[in-house]
């Protein structure tokens, strides 16, 4: 008897440790490499608020007229009409009959607003096609007004015919607006 109780009660915790122990164990364990990921997905989060918080400081200290320029320059939704408007101003301005302008990959929609046409990953490109009237120093003019407005354009073709004035232009450029994720 002696002999026997012993062995009885190392079996018995034997059984005890392969039955209830260990399976708690290997939950504590799992908890464990579970706190850790959480853990090192809190600094992750720890990191990203303070990059953001950065952000959002240097954002914050640009100056309201300059955020308005940069929204001018490149802005986050562009209209057909405006963008017509704008143009033909210049082109009145200069003297230029505005004769026609395409504007490509325009969705139809209430608001006109542009189609994804190309660009990059923070920009889309809107191409344009316009025909304008006027003598060569006027379209020198308009198209010195176009480079410094505030709206970014690229003149990328340009076309005439010289056979009397006032002269006929036909102008392939593209302009820029940014690409917004919630479109």
């Amino acid at each position: 008897m002696r002999i026997l109780l012993p062995i009885i009660i190392v079996v018995a915790a034997v059984l005890v440790f392969i039955t209830w122990t260990q399976p708690r164990f290997l939950d504590v364990q799992q908890s464990r490499l579970l706190e850790a990921d959480y853990n090192n997905a809190l600094a992750n989060s720890r990191e990203l608020q303070k990059i953001r918080d950065d952000f959002l400081s240097k954002y914050n200290s640009i100056s309201p007229s300059d955020l308005d320029r940069l929204n001018k320059f490149l802005p986050s939704n562009m209209e057909a009409i405006k963008l017509i408007i704008q143009i033909e101003s210049v082109a009145r301005g200069r003297d230029v009959w505005l004769n026609r302008i395409d504007v490509e990959g325009v969705k139809s929609s209430s608001k006109s607003k542009f189609s994804v046409s190309g660009g990059g990953k923070y920009y889309n490109i809107v191409p344009l096609n316009m025909s304008v009237s006027g003598s060569y120093d006027n379209l020198l003019m308009f198209l010195s007004d176009l480079e410094s407005s505030l709206h970014l354009f690229d003149v990328e073709e340009m076309n005439f015919n010289a056979s009397e004035e006032p002269y006929e232009f036909r102008i392939r450029a593209s302009t820029y607006w940014k690409n917004t994720y919630d479109q």
